[in-house]
């Protein structure tokens, strides 16, 4: 909910139309919860089960598309590139998850949404379920995810460079 609320107030601060952001940060994180397990990325499979929840429940399938891509997005910056239907969202998780103190949201605003909403030790366990999400994985098979940066401090994770990544392809070139 606390996203939800930063949501609205992003959507108000940059003048987007209401109408055009359907509240995808309501079911941005399935992924983490019992209802979405699998092998993919969480965002991934919160996305897809959001998508399935929406179009069971009436939503058309072009809609629940796109809120796959918001939601299997949310969690690289991509989404602050695209259409006011997706920058709302995103800008909503990074408020609620780094703080963003440049955001432009109001401060008064703010304590109101965290009084609304408390964080309930929100750091601790939010990593607690990253770490639970990374365990039921392995290996993990992620390697540029915020989990892998979890296993990385974990030791031993050898986190390949680029040049690494790109000589698997099974090109000469």
């Amino acid at each position: 909910m606390f996203v939800a609320e930063c949501e609205k107030a992003v959507v108000e601060l940059y003048g987007a139309n209401p109408q055009n952001n359907p509240d995808y940060s309501r079911l941005h994180d399935l992924g983490l919860t019992p209802r979405a397990p699998g092998p993919h990325r969480f965002e991934v499979e919160g996305a897809s089960e959001a998508r399935k929840f929406l179009v069971d429940n009436g939503v058309s399938a072009n809609r629940a598309q796109k809120v796959w891509d918001n939601i299997a997005l949310h969690t690289w910056d991509i989404n602050l590139f695209r259409d006011d239907t997706n920058r709302p969202m995103e800008l909503g998780v990074l408020c609620d998850v780094l703080g963003v103190p440049d955001a432009g949201l109001d401060a008064d605003d703010v304590v109101k949404v965290v009084r609304r909403y408390p964080r309930l030790k929100f750091k601790t366990a939010f990593n607690d379920t990253l770490n639970r999400e990374l365990d039921a994985k392995q290996p993990y098979p992620h390697v540029f995810h915020i989990c892998s940066t979890i296993a990385h401090n974990r030791a031993p994770l050898r986190m390949p460079d680029a040049s690494t990544v790109l000589n698997m392809a099974p090109f000469d070139e």
